[in-house]
Parts: C-alpha cells; sequence; structure tokens
C-alpha cells in the first residue's frame, strides 16, 4: 500500500456515470494523471443486477487503460451479479494476482 501516485505502480480510478457514460468517462480520464497504468472502474447505478451497459472499453483510447463496468446501487454498494463478478476476474487477471 502506497500513499501517493508517484509512489504507485498502478492507479485505480472508481468513475461513477452520472450522465453519459463517454462523456463522464473523459472528464475522469481528464483528471488522471499521465505516465502510470490506469484501471478504470466504472460504476453504473441501477437496481437491475442484469443491467445492460455500454462497453467503457469503447470510451477509452489509451493502451495503457483498463476499464470494467461494474453494477451498483446507492444504497447496496456493489450489487451481487454475473457482470461484478466478470469485472473483479478481469481486474484480478490485469494486475495477475
Amino acid at each position: 500500500e502506497v500513499f501517493s501516485v508517484e509512489e504507485s505502480n498502478v492507479i485505480i480510478a472508481f468513475v461513477p456515470i452520472v450522465s453519459r457514460s463517454g462523456t463522464d468517462i473523459l472528464s475522469a480520464m481528464e483528471k488522471i494523471p499521465v505516465g502510470k497504468p490506469v484501471i478504470l472502474i466504472v460504476l453504473h447505478h441501477t437496481f437491475d443486477p442484469d443491467y445492460i451497459t455500454p462497453d467503457s472499453r469503447l470510451c477509452v483510447n489509451k493502451n495503457t487503460v483498463f476499464a470494467v463496468d461494474c453494477l451498483y446501487h446507492i444504497d447496496e454498494g456493489l450489487l451481487r451479479c454475473p457482470r461484478n463478478n466478470d469485472a473483479i476476474r478481469a481486474v484480478k487477471k490485469h494486475l495477475k494476482i
């Protein structure tokens, strides 16, 4: 565990979608420092664990950014659903853990 971006090997950014996914992702990417690999956890607010989201990887043009989509609800946190399980597995695989 490190406490500054300079000490880190990777940046994990959580991006809640509040308007349009492409716009929200681009806005978040502008605030993330360059020079480090990034894992972008895109959070889609819903009650529905079967909700189909747009693929956020299509909004990311940099090869140093790995994006996954997750479903959450403001009162429940991350939903228990296959999409979130797949996202967690993908991040672990990407990080080789």
